[in-house]
């Protein structure tokens, strides 16, 4: 646990950690280290199939109950049945209760946000899909081989008192689960030696708990009535060197949420909005589609 800080400020840069701390973490992560095969064509085989069934498209992105985000991705199938989707879930360490509040932005737009109460911390989660570069974050109604997926984690303390919160990071690739570790800044996969790392992590040794494992966990003592966040910027495709790596870096959650907001704006006023790339899982579904 963080020591705790005589003079609480009222938001702290960092979900569950203090502001204090100068906390801030931004998990960046790199699926550079994973083959391209397969990788390439996200979200753009269901609309190749739409093109041929009445059906709208499937999303690619479907949040579930406990916060868990599965990627669905696959080569242009030729048929429904060819279709070999390869699935990417990321956990975040979210309650496992039914969340307070769970709905897409404005009710219509595809950026999921999920809200849960536990021990005293408010949790919520904001799910988008954007792009590295400028320019709307769909190019031709269709991803580029930029997307990437931003899902940031806000926690307030409500209690009336110090509250830790915590939060973790893990990965699953068709449904096997990945023994992660820290070096420094860079998540790999155990061993990885010098293959290009899954995530950077920014976050200040202070707020680090489990650096090895299949989930690497961060948590902070939260004084009362203070809030921060967490964010995670996963591209969907290999990043091209480290230009990439430096854009990645550089996006601004804030701003991305504006950019990404404004576009399905402007396509909900030209027509209904079908087939969103981003969607909520059945609450009886678990990850990866499992019933419970």
């Amino acid at each position: 646990m963080l020591p705790p800080h005589a003079a609480p400020a009222r938001r702290s840069s960092v979900f569950g950690f203090l502001s204090d701390f100068g906390l801030r973490i931004s998990v960046l992560v790199i699926l550079g280290a994973w083959p391209a095969r397969g990788l390439i064509a996200l979200g753009i085989a269901a609309r190749a199939v739409a093109a041929t069934a009445a059906d709208p498209p499937a999303p690619t992105v479907l949040i579930h109950a406990d916060g868990s985000v599965v990627v669905h991705t696959a080569p242009v199938p030729q048929t429904k049945t060819e279709r070999a989707e390869v699935l990417r879930q990321f956990s975040f360490g979210l309650p496992s209760t039914p969340p307070k509040r769970r709905e897409l932005e404005d009710k219509k737009l595809p950026i999921g946000r999920t809200q849960w109460e536990m021990n005293g911390i408010r949790y919520t989660q904001i799910v988008l899909l954007t792009r590295l570069e400028p320019g709307e974050p769909l190019s031709g109604g269709e991803l580029t081989d930029e997307a990437v997926l931003l899902v940031q984690v806000l926690g307030e303390n409500t209690a009336s008192e110090y509250t830790e919160a915590t939060t973790e990071f893990s990965m699953r690739l068709g449904g096997e689960a990945r023994e992660l570790e820290l070096h420094e800044d860079r998540v790999c996969e155990l061993g990885c030696g010098d293959a290009p790392p899954l995530a950077v992590v920014d976050i200040p040794p202070t707020g680090i708990g489990v650096t090895r494992g299949p989930a690497l966990r961060f948590r902070g003592s939260m004084p009362p009535g203070t809030s921060g966040s967490m964010t995670l910027k996963i591209p969907l495709n290999p990043l091209k060197g480290e230009p990439a790596l430096s854009r990645l870096r550089e996006l601004e959650f804030d701003e991305e949420f504006r950019r990404v907001k404004r576009f399905w704006t402007d396509q909900l006023k030209a027509a209904p909005l079908e087939g969103l790339p981003v969607a909520f899982a059945p609450e009886n579904t678990t990850s990866l589609g499992r019933k419970p």
